[in-house]
């Protein structure tokens, strides 16, 4: 009887310790990382799948996105209200000749598959004249090369066109559905949703440019270098959302995971797969930058007068936190 009273009390005793260390525990070793972005579409399918397949989870993160204007998403990340940002390029390129401590390190649109849409009514570009084009900002690179479509479609667009600025792509999809634009560029599946109701593409972007960096996911980099371990945890997970996605037999998951996160029909995303993941192949294996469409695109601002010198790739990009 003594053995097992003895036992019982060992036992209580290992009980009660155990008891007492999870309590000294925190209730979660999950990192919650705040990040922005432009908007809600087919350039999000990364994270989508990493939430949806535990990729997240895996790494012990949790991210936290909100949809912030391409106006001042940039201003957001340098000011540290967010840790992680989807910006324009251009905008990153900018802030860091003025000396934002901010630097690329994963991927975003590049080639941007944008198609330039519009109303059955508005048959060629040069039907657009006298109309409204919903654009992001004067000075962005989408704008930049939205002029030389309309110029390659025989307007001038400072004097054929106006311009709605500070649209994000589910702006410019409510603007042309409530016909407060004629065109503005947009991509799967809310250009399939369009063209639903009779919407058709005038052109598409990557004819034009087949290698330009238009978005990329950023950091500042003293938020980067306190937290090296957190970021390449990202990191990871995005690159195995993105391996995940680019495998074929992963085909009708991924479109199910875009139509519930993203409100589209089937149709609509499974157009998107095709385009973004099988036609342009928007979402590299490591998640890292392609550095081919971010020359491209600092040869584009030199020739625009917003970039002197050729300075080298490495001040805008730094791929030290890719996965191994």
């Amino acid at each position: 009887m003594r053995r097992v009273w003895l036992s019982l009390l060992l036992a209580a005793a290992c009980i009660a310790a155990a008891s007492q260390a999870a309590l000294a525990q925190p209730a979660s070793d999950v990192v919650t990382i705040t990040r922005a972005s432009m908007s809600r579409t087919s350039n999000e399918w990364p994270l989508f799948v990493a939430a949806h397949k535990g990729f997240f989870a895996r790494e012990k993160i949790a991210v936290k996105t909100s949809v912030i204007s391409p106006a001042t998403i940039t201003s957001s990340l340098i000011g540290g209200a967010v840790e992680i940002g989807f910006i324009p390029a251009y905008q990153l390129v900018l802030s860091v000749e003025k000396g934002a401590n901010v630097v690329a390190i994963g991927q975003g649109l590049d080639p941007a598959p944008y198609f330039l849409m519009a109303p059955a009514a508005i048959k060629t570009i040069a039907d657009l004249k006298g109309k409204t084009v919903a654009a992001a900002t004067p000075r962005d690179v989408y704008t930049t090369v939205l002029r030389e479509v309309l110029q390659k479609g025989g307007l001038n667009p400072d004097k054929d066109v106006k311009f709605f600025y500070g649209s994000n792509s589910n702006q410019r999809f409510a603007a042309l559905l409530g016909g407060a634009a004629s065109a503005g560029l947009l991509v799967p599946p809310q250009t399939g949703q369009l063209e639903e109701k009779g919407f058709h593409s005038l052109a598409f972007l990557p004819d034009l440019y087949p290698k330009l960096t238009l978005s990329l996911t950023a950091v500042r980099r003293d938020w980067a270098e306190k937290n090296s371990d957190v970021l390449r945890r990202f990191m990871r997970a995005i690159s195995a959302a993105n391996t995940w996605l680019n495998n074929p037999a992963n085909r009708k998951e991924a479109i199910d995971i875009l139509v519930k996160e993203n409100a589209a029909d089937v149709k609509s995303a499974a157009e998107a797969y095709d385009l973004f993941v099988v036609k342009t192949a928007n979402y590299p294996n490591d998640g890292c930058i392609k550095t081919e469409g971010m020359e491209v695109l600092l040869k584009m601002l030199e020739q625009m007068g917003d970039v002197s010198g050729k300075p080298p790739l490495t001040k805008f990009v730094d791929k030290q936190w890719c996965p191994k």
